[in-house]
């Protein structure tokens, strides 16, 4: 029996007609998916808290009034004791701070610690005391200069001081004797060092320690003008000279301990690592827990 042509039409309808239902079904079965190569968004590490939103210096401010604020010098000091309560200032200066909201020490009855860390250089402890802290889980301020700040060689270390979400403090672009500078050239020279800041690492400053603390009421009016805290200190030791040794170092930190103190201490001091990490776990073994200073 001859075949009908049609019948070889028919039978090419349906191949096309399963092709097109084929591509359909593998259209819809892709849809709403991930490529198998395409990498899962980023997530938080559990114990690195996300780093503060950076906000822009404030390069806009009327420094007049400035002018009009008291600028006699001082030179911050402690009158240290060994029964483990803050140590006190004078009236004027807890003035001072509590008029522009300044502050040495956290009011608090617990048993915490606060550390600060002033860079002005680098001289090669800076990494180890980064791991000293990570290892604790401990938390940080650093101030920097704008020596530091521009120094190609600490781009590592300023990254990773961010990355392990840790502080920034301003410690003045030129760390110039702020007492002897007009109310312009303060706050030029504090923002100049939030903006290199900004600018290269794209993180910002809460908190200014004005260079060598000399200041004066002007000078700490300037910070608040430019919405910054100052941050002193109520225990510290003379570690931006010679090597006194260990026992130095770690007596007087150990022996001036107080809830809410806010310690400083310079990466620089070529005994650091002599008595950083013994100091750290002695404090908590007293009981003392360390916290990041927040606003």
């Amino acid at each position: 029996m001859k075949k009908q042509p049609y019948k070889k039409y028919l039978i090419l309808i349906c191949v096309c007609i399963v092709l097109i239902i084929a591509a359909t079904l593998i259209s819809k079965g892709n849809s709403g998916t991930t490529p198998p190569d395409t990498p899962p968004s980023p997530t938080l590490s559990p114990d690195m808290p996300p780093s503060p939103t950076p906000t822009l210096p404030n390069n806009n401010v009327d420094t007049d009034i400035l002018d009009t604020i008291d600028n006699t010098p001082y030179g911050w000091g402690v009158v240290r004791n060994k029964n483990h309560t803050t140590p006190r200032i004078s009236a004027d200066e807890e003035r001072i701070l509590s008029t522009y909201d300044g502050l040495y020490y956290v009011e608090t009855q617990e048993k915490v610690l606060y550390l600060t860390f002033n860079l002005g250089y680098e001289s090669g402890a800076t990494q180890n005391v980064l791991d000293r802290l990570r290892e604790r889980n401990i938390k940080a301020v650093f101030f920097l200069t704008g020596d530091y700040v521009c120094d190609k060689n600490n781009e590592a270390i300023i990254n990773r001081i961010a990355h392990e979400g840790h502080l920034f403090g301003n410690h003045g672009f030129t760390h110039t004797d702020y007492t002897e500078l007009s109310s312009p050239a303060i706050v030029e020279d504090y923002n100049r060092l939030s903006n290199e800041l900004y600018e290269k690492y794209s993180v910002s400053c809460s908190y200014v320690r004005p260079p060598y603390c000399k200041y004066s009421e002007r000078v700490v009016a300037a910070g608040s003008l430019l919405s910054y805290k100052t941050v002193f200190w109520s225990i510290a030791f003379d570690d931006y000279g010679a090597n006194k040794g260990r026992d130095y170092a770690y007596n007087t930190l150990m022996d001036n301990l107080h809830p809410g103190a806010i310690i400083l201490i310079h990466p620089t001091y070529s005994g650091i690592d002599d008595y950083f990490e013994d100091f750290l776990d002695a404090a908590m073994s007293e009981g003392y827990k360390f916290e990041l200073l927040q606003e």
